[in-house]
């Protein structure tokens, strides 16, 4: 599995929140706003035997205009790309919800609010739940990024890039609204010979 971290493209175009004017050119990369794509890249990683590069996915968002509010929006992108690689989406903003797909197998795409896991919103990939905690990776995740007083000891890092999280702070850390969470899984193909 390839482990996506946007900070680490600064050099790709990637020009967001068009419907308002779009942003400054220092925020107008893939460091600065593909969470969502890079959550997506890595969800296509680890469901499917294909790979989705980051430039690939950045050009679906801006050709499908999931990219004109801030950020990018995968109630558009998160279709488009489940489609083409054979998956299933899905949303949701229950909670119970989520934990019952990952434990079939299944991964889920959380946005999240200003808090703990960033300054503005943003997008983690929920890979497994043991029980108690999520299994996420953060597209943004940096060795300091947990070490602010108000974050730290909130989040296991012992394992990163796999971070470790109870899934209620989790779940409180999600953006107020009706879709906090996009799932996918694979789709089933064939039948029994």
């Amino acid at each position: 599995m390839f482990y996506w971290n946007q900070r680490q493209y600064p050099h790709i175009p990637y020009p967001t929140n068009i419907m308002h004017g779009g942003l400054p050119p220092e925020k107008q990369t893939a460091a600065a706003a593909a969470c969502g794509p890079c959550a997506l890249c890595m969800t296509v990683d680890l469901l499917t035997d294909r790979s989705l590069s980051l430039e690939e996915c950045l050009t679906l968002s801006i050709d499908n205009g999931a990219n004109h509010g801030y950020g990018t929006d995968l109630e558009i992108l998160g279709p488009i790309v489940a489609e083409k690689f054979s998956l299933t989406y899905s949303n949701t903003g229950d909670l119970d919800t989520v934990i019952s797909h990952l434990q079939r197998g299944g991964l889920a795409v959380a946005r999240v609010k200003k808090g703990l896991f960033t300054n503005s919103s943003h997008y983690i990939l929920l890979v497994a739940f043991d029980g108690t905690d999520l299994c996420i990776l953060d597209p943004s995740y940096t060795p300091d990024k947990f070490e602010r007083p108000d974050r730290a000891g909130r989040v296991n890092t012992a394992n990163a890039p796999f971070l470790y999280c109870p899934k209620e702070t989790v779940h409180e850390e999600t953006e107020p609204a009706e879709v906090k969470y996009h799932l996918f899984t694979r789709k089933k193909q064939g039948g029994y010979n």
